[in-house]
């Protein structure tokens, strides 16, 4: 279901910490700390 939300450019909110799940299925991560964001980007940039 997530694939095909994607595919129709769907916004989705995922949390995970699964960083190959978080690479396979977002063209934007970003990482929290202590709840707050430390870096934003693609999952290449960003691992």
């Amino acid at each position: 279901m997530m694939k095909e939300l994607q595919e129709s450019g769907t916004t989705i909110l995922l949390a995970t910490h699964d960083m190959a799940e978080a690479e396979k299925m977002a063209t934007r991560v970003a990482i929290l700390l202590q709840g707050k964001i430390i870096i934003i980007g693609t999952p290449r940039e960003v691992t």
